[in-house]
């Protein structure tokens, strides 16, 4: 009996009714350990199962009246109520471009006696279901900084007209100081016009040649990104149409994800730079990058899930937007 392994070994050495009374053996065996278990009274203290509901809460309707300022809610509700479409997706998108209108121009310090200083970067986005009109409706934000960014075009091509006259003023400066300096040189050499001469060279300053104003940029590299804040130090919006794309950029490429959420966090980091596309260092730690993206819901949800839990959370999406 010691050397059998199962059922089949006990029916070849004692026959089926060796098998039958093992088998009605462990039966009453499980039968009056489970009377004691009833008699003890371990069942009772168990509760009654309640059903179980996964449902979330429906978020707060959004009061534009109580959560913006006046001229700001009039604005949000009017834009709403002709679109027509939630005011909750012009509200959050009209905040973040405000904000980066601001920039690295304004900033909060917490301690009255510190150098500490808090740039407000905001990051946004909306979510919601297809066709409820999210883009139109970030387009009616959107579009100031497109006007902006005209009137700075205009004020670039004025800029260069002055730059190009500037530069001929000082080419024509530089051209007769080095002609003084070789006349000066001849001969037996007069130390007195070479030293004024040098001194008017250290004198001459090159005009800067002007750079663009850029408000936004809607889908940048982290390279060419900090090459618009080399010229752009107060900030700018970068935006981007479909928030997916931008979720499933990061994953494919880490490092992307890593850099724009330090660039965020600039303004209260220390001092970082940024070796640009072109060879530049992009000194960021004044520089405020405010990001706004738009997604539909199924699109949204099924990203969040597909991802990792710890590169990506929904708490602040479902706190902030609905």
């Amino acid at each position: 009996m010691n050397n059998m392994t199962d059922f089949n070994d006990l029916h070849l050495s004692a026959g089926p009714d060796a098998v039958k009374e093992c088998i009605d053996s462990a039966i009453n065996s499980i039968a009056a350990c489970a009377s004691d278990t009833r008699a003890t009274g371990q069942f009772d203290t168990w509760s009654t199962p309640q059903e179980i509901k996964t449902d979330l809460p429906l978020a707060p309707a959004f009061d534009a009246k109580t959560l913006l300022p006046a001229t700001l809610a009039d604005f949000v509700l009017d834009e709403a109520d002709r679109m027509p479409c939630s005011p909750d997706y012009i509200a959050a998108a009209l905040i973040v471009c405000l904000g980066s209108v601001i920039g690295a121009r304004c900033g909060i310090k917490p301690k009255r006696r510190d150098d500490w200083i808090v740039t407000p970067n905001l990051f946004g986005g909306i979510v919601g279901d297809p066709s409820s009109k999210k883009s139109p409706a970030l387009g009616t934000v959107t579009r100031f900084l497109d006007r902006l960014e005209a009137k700075e075009a205009e004020k670039l091509e004025n800029a260069k007209k002055i730059f190009a006259a500037e530069t001929a003023a000082f080419e024509a400066h530089q051209s007769a100081v080095k002609a003084s300096m070789k006349k000066a040189a001849g001969g037996k050499g007069d130390h007195l016009k070479m030293n004024a001469a040098i001194a008017d060279l250290q004198d001459l300053q090159a005009p800067e040649e002007p750079k663009e104003r850029r408000f936004k940029s809607n889908d940048s590299t982290v390279e060419k990104l900090g090459d618009l804040l080399v010229h752009n130090p107060q900030g700018m919006l970068v935006y981007r149409d479909e928030l997916i794309g931008l979720l499933a950029s990061w994953e494919k490429k880490k490092e992307r994800k890593a850099t724009r959420l330090s660039i965020w966090r600039a303004g209260t980091a220390p001092a970082a730079s940024t070796l640009t596309a072109s060879g530049a260092v992009a000194c960021t730690s004044k520089t405020c990058v405010f990001r706004f993206s738009a997604a539909s819901s199924r699109n949204y949800w099924n990203a969040i899930w597909r991802a990792s839990p710890t590169h990506w959370t929904t708490t602040a999406a479902s706190n902030v937007f609905r």
